[in-house]
């Protein structure tokens, strides 16, 4: 039996602007909008980054779940996406509307990496390729 990690889904506030975000960001495609724009998936390679509002949110989760604000610290976890030029992915993310959460650094392992907070407050790391081993 072959298990696939499919995909991420952000609950947002806003599913267009998020996925707008990503796409200006990242050069991300559209790969699905649902009629009433409550979901919505972008196309990353191999995997697919989804999101969906609060309200198909709530829904789906009648329990309840931990809203992402971006006025409180993130969740602990992150996306991160890996580039070869960390500087210039970070200046065309916050001339997109993310914010500054940690400034670049070059890590002990090689890799250089920022910390960002995207439009609704999800933790976002840039980040270089691994260069040393282990």
């Amino acid at each position: 039996m072959s298990i696939n990690f499919s995909h991420t889904i952000l609950y947002v506030q806003n599913v267009r602007r998020s996925m707008s975000f990503y796409q200006q960001t990242f050069g991300y495609q559209e790969k699905f909008i649902s009629p009433t724009k409550d979901y919505g998936e972008l196309t990353t390679g191999d995997l697919t980054l989804a999101f969906a509002n609060h309200n198909l949110a709530a829904n789906n989760l009648p329990k309840g779940y931990h809203a992402c604000q971006p006025e409180t610290p993130p969740p602990g976890f992150e996306l991160c996406f890996e580039t070869v030029d960390v500087e210039a992915v970070v200046k065309k993310a916050l001339a997109n509307g993310a914010k500054e959460y940690q400034t670049m650094e070059e890590k002990s392992w090689g890799q250089t990496v920022a910390y960002l907070r995207d439009l609704d407050g999800f933790l976002v790391a840039i980040a270089s390729p691994i260069t040393s081993k282990p």
